[in-house]
């Protein structure tokens, strides 16, 4: 079986929030969505110490208290293209709905995030030392103009063409 993500004709993707994977894990169904910043198959990739910053801010933010999702958050993790991350939610969501109602908080959080990095020591994280804050709040910041602040149906259905 072919992962579905791979399936996707990834010249013709661009930035957006897409539902990748409806996926059962018990009884229960688990969405995965494929949070892309940046265009893949291009030559720009997403640094990797902001990354590793986006990842710890993104985590610590989705789980918030304020969060009115943070039981439904089940993973958030950087892709190894450097393209984006995965979201993996507990339920079924519309990638508008997700991308209105839990990232772009979410990423409001990160792109105004001030003092000290969650997690960030040597007992909590593997590399306490590969972070670029101020590198993850200009991405988040860009992430929420040009995609969270606009979605649509251009940036959160998967283009038509298959590979399959």
């Amino acid at each position: 079986m072919q992962v579905k993500s791979f399936q996707v004709d990834h010249t013709k993707l661009n930035p957006g929030v897409y539902l990748s994977d409806i996926a059962p894990i018990g009884r229960e169904d688990v969405s995965v969505y494929d949070v892309r910043i940046i265009k893949p198959a291009s030559s720009e990739r997403l640094d990797p110490p902001a990354v590793h910053t986006l990842e710890h801010l993104l985590a610590h933010y989705l789980r918030d208290e304020d969060s009115e999702f943070k039981d439904s958050v089940i993973y958030i993790g950087p892709m190894g293209c450097l393209t984006g991350f995965y979201l993996i939610l507990d339920r079924v969501e519309d990638p508008i709905n997700v991308g209105r109602s839990i990232l772009r908080p979410a990423f409001i959080k990160v792109a105004n995030h001030t003092g000290d990095i969650p997690g960030n020591s040597e007992v909590e994280c593997g590399s306490p030392n590969l972070h670029d804050l101020e590198q993850a709040k200009k991405v988040a910041s860009k992430y929420l103009s040009d995609i969270l602040n606009n979605l649509s149906e251009a940036n959160t259905i998967y283009p038509e063409t298959s590979l399959c």
